[in-house]
């Protein structure tokens, strides 16, 4: 049985698994619709709700900070924001896209990023680099191999196919590696697809490797 925390009466069209937010900021998870009937006539939804205490809206303010810049992460945001060319990426109507590139694992839910009152169409999510020592003859390290996880998240909205632009998003990364390796030849290396289905939407994610070398420290 499914415990419920509210109850919401709505003609807006709701299904089970959306996520409902309150104007106090507090959000419920739809557990079950009702459709209600006026005579022989629809006349609203009655719907079961959830409260979802993991969803809160987001202080950005914690990651205003220097705390995280000195990593690859921040290097790599750097690099693809400088090098980005926002004609090679467009919506449907031929518009240049909204890119946030941000450090993935973030403590929010990421769909608070791209649903309806968000300006992003697309994320490019960094997750932390693993680093493999490059060992010289005299057995000492002499750089670093290193592989920075890069996500690139979108969902359908007006004017956004979100399999195409993740696409576009894909060549454009490839494009940057290619012609700005910036002493090192990088490489994108696609690993897998995790597309989630999130109520009434679906969330587009495909993962990558970006791949190079650097210099001790």
């Amino acid at each position: 049985m499914v415990r419920t925390d509210g109850l919401l009466l709505t003609e807006d069209a709701v299904v089970e698994g959306d996520e409902i937010k309150t104007a106090t900021n507090r959000y419920y998870d739809v557990k079950a619709v009702r459709p209600m009937l006026n005579a022989d006539s629809f006349d609203h939804y009655e719907c079961d709700l959830h409260f979802n205490p993991s969803h809160f809206d987001v202080d950005y303010s914690t990651y205003a900070g220097t705390w995280l810049r000195d990593d690859a992460r921040y290097r790599t945001k750097v690099y693809i924001e400088t090098y980005w060319a926002a004609a090679n990426a467009e919506d449907d109507a031929g518009a240049a896209l909204t890119i946030r590139c941000m450090y993935a694992n973030v403590p929010y839910p990421l769909s608070l990023e791209l649903y309806s009152g968000s300006t992003n169409d697309v994320l490019i999510l960094l997750g932390k680099a693993k680093s493999t020592p490059l060992i010289g003859h005299d057995h000492s390290a002499y750089g670093y191999h290193e592989q920075v996880p890069i996500t690139i998240a979108a969902i359908d909205k007006t004017a956004v196919t979100a399999d195409k632009v993740v696409t576009q998003c894909e060549t454009e990364l490839r494009r940057i590696l290619e012609t700005y390796p910036l002493g090192s030849v990088r490489t994108l290396d696609q690993t897998r697809e995790t597309t989630e289905i999130l109520g009434s939407s679906t969330l587009y994610q495909i993962e990558y490797l970006m791949n190079y070398q650097r210099d001790k420290t």
